[in-house]
């Protein structure tokens, strides 16, 4: 992720100039009325964050009238995986979509190993989507990884066994590492379901050149 950062003056996280900001930005002579005078960490940042929003928001503070300690022990206090798994601020499927989206994207742009990275998230967090399990297993298979590309496609057949192209990329990651019966299969079962008969004939011829190598 990128980081923005913003340089300030070491004066700026002085003691008393975060009693100055503060008091002048709520009208008043101390911050005693507050609670966090004994807090000189607390009001230092509270101060130092004051100076960067007058620094860049200029005269945009007039809405800020109040300053409170946030007390730890009236709160219940969540770590990141417990949001995501209670969905409190998106869903977990409007979350997967997303990244799914984003994972389609740089499949179509070749690039199937960033592709498989964002799959595996989305198949995370929704392993019930036969989609996301079929192009995991589609990355994994342009990646050579057949045996996890077989998985995933696998995965993506018992969610939905009319998904004709995982049976033909199941074929090819079965016929890569030698599996020629369970290759075999898989190629009848995509025919019937009306796959490309010539189309998926000549992936394999090509994946046959690759095994004599």
């Amino acid at each position: 992720n990128n980081l923005c950062t913003y340089m300030m003056d070491e004066w700026v996280f002085n003691e008393d100039y975060a009693n100055d900001i503060l008091t002048e930005q709520f009208g008043t002579e101390s911050i005693k009325g507050f609670g966090i005078e004994h807090l000189k960490s607390g009001m230092i940042a509270a101060g130092s964050c004051l100076h960067y929003l007058k620094e860049t928001q200029h005269n945009h503070t007039n809405h800020i009238k109040n300053l409170a300690r946030i007390e730890e022990e009236s709160y219940v206090w969540m770590d990141k995986f417990t949001i995501k798994n209670l969905e409190l601020f998106q869903s977990l499927n409007e979350q997967a979509k997303t990244l799914f989206d984003k994972g389609l994207k740089l499949a179509q742009l070749g690039n199937p190993n960033d592709a498989s990275k964002l799959f595996e998230e989305a198949a995370w967090l929704d392993p019930k989507n036969p989609k996301i399990q079929f192009n995991l297993g589609t990355a994994h298979l342009s990646l050579g990884n057949f045996e996890q590309a077989i998985i995933n496609l696998s995965n993506a057949i018992l969610l939905d066994n009319k998904l004709v192209d995982a049976y033909g990329n199941r074929c090819v990651a079965y016929y890569a590492i030698g599996e020629d019966e369970n290759s075999s299969k898989d190629f009848k079962k995509a025919k019937s379901l009306g796959a490309n008969e010539d189309g998926l004939m000549a992936i394999l011829d090509y994946v046959k050149t690759k095994r004599r190598n």
